[in-house]
């Protein structure tokens, strides 16, 4: 079983229960998985089920031969995710039948992100590793600006669509499902992994249906929270404050394992209750076969127009992503030759637009939207920092910054602000400044665009960075780690 050390870097959990050991330490087990044998007197002496069934801490399994469940052995094997489950049931003649059941691990595995087809590639990864996975998406989401429909996979796991309530609308924490019940029925998981936040509507909807099961299945939840909820600035009568602390209180005594996104997570968490195991893992990662590498570096440079040392941004053009500063900083560097490449659109653009030609740095700015998907990672190649300079609102901070991998993985050095988790995933692949101050950023910037080695250094600790924590590869496996360190806990 993979090695989970305690620290700072992914794939951590830095809690006393921790999934390096084969068994889980959930502190308490569910109050509705616990069997009083006092109501089978009718059928069986009290005896004779202590001395024919050994006790299981996982789950009941339902028996043949009369309507109750008793407690049942368990065996696994902790080299894959195929498991034997095993119930000795008394007969009336005083012996026993095992009935095994030999299969592979059924998980259910549900998040709005996934409608795009970029986000499956994680769960291609899954899938390969013997486990039988459905994916449970809305027919269709607003993601971004636009609806899109769900993507159907590629034939490697079962997509199972159902249409949502404010799912079109982009309602993030109140979209909620129709027609749950048949999905449950049919599948029957092992495993239900909800990567929706815990206070969100859907995550209580499928808790609920998830304990009308016969077969109760392990819960695993995410969060990418790194502040407050419900928010600091928001009154207490506020109808969003009461709603989400409420839903948040009906869904966390239920999960298992809460994989957390953010390094704040556990300060967010813990004062609220919640005391299973929080592994640190991304909830995307990137494709290696697409976010790569140039191989013919100069020559994208030349079919983009671009020359000297070009500082780029990938992302959404808004206040709180920095710009301002960057344009900034950009100005004191007028002795050097540099291209600023700002890819992206949003509500700041045209008040960005009038900062650069105040600047007069206008002629030296580049404003690029609307080009296909499948060519921001020859781009963003092109570049030789890429600049991240967020900025922390009361109810907002960086919580991972997917543009920082994608350019590791493209062989860029990163510039980020210390805002949320940006100095986290930069690492040893860039450098850090403080978030807001212009002279750090501008200082930072002339550093790498004077310096070659020290770009050829970050570009070679960026690329082995990504390869080592942030491909869909890697988060596949630290994920299927924790399915079968919830069954090895389940069957101790």
């Amino acid at each position: 079983m993979m090695e989970l050390r305690p620290g700072d870097g992914p794939f951590s959990d830095r809690y006393p229960s921790t999934l390096a050991t084969p068994c889980i330490g959930v502190p308490k087990q569910r109050p509705w998985q616990t069997r009083q044998l006092d109501r089978h007197i009718g059928h069986y002496r009290i005896r004779t089920l202590q001395q024919g069934v050994a006790q299981c801490p996982w789950r009941s399994r339902p028996c043949a031969l009369a309507r109750f469940r008793i407690p049942g052995t368990c065996h696994s094997q902790s080299q894959n995710t195929t498991f034997a489950h095993t119930v000795k049931l008394p007969l009336l003649n005083g012996k026993f039948v095992a009935m095994t059941d030999h299969r592979r691990l059924r998980v259910l595995y549900t998040s709005h992100a996934s409608v795009v087809d970029v986000y499956q590639d994680k769960l291609r990864h899954i899938a390969a590793s013997n486990i039988e996975l459905t994916v449970l998406l809305p027919d269709r989401y607003l993601e971004g600006t636009r609806i899109v429909e769900a993507y159907r996979g590629d034939g490697s796991y079962r997509v199972i669509t159902r249409p949502t309530i404010f799912g079109e609308r982009g309602r993030q924490n109140a979209f909620v499902y129709r027609g749950l019940r048949s999905v449950f029925r049919d599948v029957q998981p092992d495993i239900i992994h909800i990567e929706e936040e815990p206070e969100s509507f859907v995550t209580v909807q499928l808790i609920r249906h998830a304990l009308k099961m016969r077969r109760l299945p392990k819960l695993v939840g995410f969060t990418w929270r790194n502040w407050p909820m419900p928010y600091p600035h928001w009154p207490w009568y506020h109808p969003k404050r009461m709603l989400y602390s409420i839903t948040q209180q009906m869904s966390l005594p239920h999960l298992d394992v809460l994989i957390a996104g953010t390094h704040d997570a556990e300060a967010e968490f813990r004062p609220l209750g919640f005391t299973g195991p929080m592994p640190l893992i991304p909830q995307y990662g990137v494709n290696p076969e697409i976010y790569h590498p140039p191989t013919d570096r100069e020559a994208s440079r030349a079919r983009h127009n671009l020359t000297g040392i070009v500082i780029g941004f990938v992302g959404r053009v808004l206040q709180m992503k920095g710009l301002d500063v960057l344009a900034d900083a950009v100005a004191q560097l007028t002795d050097l030759p540099i291209t600023l490449v700002i890819l992206g659109n949003g509500d700041h653009r045209a008040a960005l637009e009038q900062r650069c030609r105040e600047l007069g740095i206008a002629d030296r700015t580049r404003f690029v939207h609307g080009i296909p998907a499948r060519d921001v990672p020859d781009l963003m190649g092109c570049f030789d920092i890429l600049a991240i300079p967020s900025l922390s609102a009361p109810h907002w901070r960086e919580q991972f910054g997917r543009v920082i991998i994608e350019a590791m993985a493209c062989g860029v050095p990163v510039v980020g602000s210390d805002s949320g988790e940006i100095p986290h995933v930069i690492g040893d692949a860039g450098l850090v400044t403080r978030e807001g101050q212009v002279e750090d950023l501008s200082a930072a910037l002339r550093k790498l665009a004077t310096n070659e080695e020290l770009r050829q250094q970050l570009r070679l600790n960026g690329i082995k960075r990504v390869q080592d924590h942030y491909t869909n590869a890697r988060i596949a496996a630290a994920t299927v780690e924790i399915y079968r360190a919830l069954i090895a806990r389940s069957h101790s």
